[in-house]
């Protein structure tokens, strides 16, 4: 359901948007991440039945296992003449020494200074195999040498930037994933001509940036600011900020709090003062245009006129209506201090808040078999009191019938569509456009009842929105004379989307037309029959015009 409301009244709790199930939501949407692990991947041995091996070909055996080092579980198998080699570098008599066996025995025939020779090579290998089992040890303690750690730190550097590269390969494909995407929703919008940067354009294009500067004034707020800061407070406010840059004064972002109390205002039942209001879009100024009778707002002595400059001392300056209505609203038998300018003097009145069932269709027979039936907004449980007061007059004798949209701020656009629907033939009855071009109509498709009966539709500078739409479709079909004043010219259509966590926000997404394809945006619906209201007397002059102008439809 799309909020066509420009003024929400306190009887309906705010402005409100739902979608073909009784309420639009958007999706919120998720990102998830990507957990990545660093492993450090260490050097280890083959083992083999808890001996480790190590074979060697014709090198030499210490150059192959540096810094290994062997167990006393350790063997080798030496084909060359490696460890001979090595035995002779460490000799230093005449005549060397000679190869050993397998088991290190001593097999040839040296000078006189042989066997000490070769004791001497003996101490010298098991000092070397000492240091190398020292090194083993050492690095299993995670004592490295610097060549090691060198080495260690360049693989895992090398791995850190492999998966570095690898997220950000990742990061590209998805973006040409999702920008081939928009190319292919531009196409199927035939949005090729628009040239207008979005909000999500910016953030992609300066992300990074944004978020740098933003911790910069966060930091300097951590540091420099004198008073404690409100972590929710300042995050919200940059949620409210980005629907604010927008400069639409229908486009507003709702707090969790601020999202539920909108959300219960369409049911036509609700826990406030009982009483409606405006805002005028040029001052933000917020008045009392209604005030329920036997009601809470009315037993506290608020009055049709009264300004509504402060709730509970906060002021209502520069504050959206619908922010305002969720202040006033509240839990039942609370109290809230409502603060008004009447008459040049600020009067604060303590108010309960109690249950109210809002009204929004009162209907009378006037004389002349006149039916009279106002509609104060279009919400959820308009449809059938409306229906049911046209019912009533008609089996009452009603020969025409006045329909009275004056200071109507809207509502929901499929409640005024079904009013429609039971007054006009099968037919287009209001179509909306949004930025892509796409094109929603909303038709009629049952017989018209009270055909019969001529109808005259009254509206004045307050009457806007689901009040423009009824009045334009009745005027195109030429099924009513509308008298009063120029309406108040709101032609475009807002929606509502949950962000998923308990928090809204409330945008314009497209313009809508009269069935004759006239969009009054700014405009207003301009009245058959112009007629002023006269503020120096009582006399209702624009209802009196009405009844003088339906009297005559009537032949009297």
């Amino acid at each position: 359901m799309s909020d066509l409301r420009e003024n929400d009244p306190f009887a309906a709790g705010g402005e409100t948007g739902e979608g073909n199930d009784g309420r639009e939501e958007a999706l919120g949407v998720s990102s998830e991440g990507m957990d990545g692990r660093e492993e450090n991947q260490g050097i280890s041995l083959e083992e083999t039945d808890g001996e480790k091996v190590v074979e060697n070909s014709g090198q030499d055996i210490f150059d192959l296992n540096e810094g290994i080092g062997m167990s006393e579980n350790e063997s080798w198998s030496d084909s060359g003449n490696g460890f001979k080699n090595k035995m002779e570098d460490m000799s230093e008599t005449e005549s060397g020494c000679e190869p050993t066996d397998k088991s290190g025995n001593y097999t040839g025939n040296g000078s006189e200074n042989t066997e000490e020779n070769f004791g001497d090579i003996v101490v010298q290998a098991e000092a070397l195999a000492e240091a190398a089992k020292e090194k083993k040890r050492a690095g299993k303690r995670g004592k490295l040498t610097p060549e090691e750690k060198l080495i260690r730190s360049e693989k895992r550097v090398s791995w850190i930037w492999g998966f570095l590269f690898g997220i950000l390969a990742c990061l590209l494909l998805f973006a040409g994933v999702d920008y081939y995407r928009l190319q292919l929703q531009q196409e199927t919008y035939n949005s090729a001509n628009s040239s207008t940067s979005t909000s999500n354009d910016t953030l992609l294009t300066n992300g990074d940036e944004i978020l740098e500067k933003l911790q910069t004034i966060q930091a300097l707020i951590d540091t420099y600011f004198l008073y404690d800061v409100d972590e929710e407070t300042v995050v919200e406010s940059l949620y409210a900020a980005l629907l604010d840059s927008l400069g639409d004064p229908y486009s507003v972002y709702y707090t969790a709090e601020e999202y539920a109390d909108l959300m219960e205002s369409g049911s036509g039942t609700y826990y406030g003062i009982g009483v409606e209001v405006t805002q005028s879009t040029e001052t933000g100024v917020i008045t009392v245009t209604r005030v329920f009778e036997d009601c809470p707002g009315a037993e506290a002595g608020m009055e049709v006129g009264d300004i509504i400059i402060a709730v509970d001392g906060v002021s209502t300056e520069d504050t959206d209506l619908s922010t305002v209505v969720t202040w006033i609203k509240g839990e039942e038998y609370t109290t809230v201090d409502i603060t008004v300018e009447r008459d040049g003097e600020e009067i604060t009145m303590t108010v309960e808040r109690r249950q109210v069932d809002n009204e929004t269709v009162t209907s009378e027979m006037l004389d002349n078999s006149v039916g009279y039936v106002a509609v104060e907004e279009f919400d959820s449980v308009t449809v059938s009191q409306f229906e049911t007061a046209l019912e009533e007059l008609a089996e009452a004798g009603m020969q025409g019938l006045i329909i009275d949209l004056r200071g109507n701020p809207g509502g929901y656009l499929d409640v005024c569509v079904d009013m429609l629907d039971y007054l006009l033939p099968e037919g287009l009855l209001v179509y909306t456009e949004d930025k892509y071009g796409n094109r929603d109509e909303y038709t009629s498709d049952a017989d018209a009842n009270l055909t019969d009966i001529p109808i005259v539709i009254l509206i004045d500078g307050s009457s806007a929105s689901a009040s423009e739409v009824f009045t334009g479709a009745m005027q195109d079909y030429e099924r009513a004379t509308v008298v009063g004043t120029q309406s108040f010219g709101k032609g475009i259509v807002q929606s509502i989307f949950s962000l998923g966590d308990g928090s809204g926000m409330k945008i314009t997404v497209s313009n809508y037309y009269t069935p004759n394809g006239n969009n009054i945006h700014g405009i207003g619906i301009t009245p058959d029959v112009v007629v002023e209201p006269d503020d120096t007397t009582e006399d209702d002059e624009q209802l009196e015009a009405a009844i003088e102008v339906l009297l005559e439809e009537m032949g009297d």
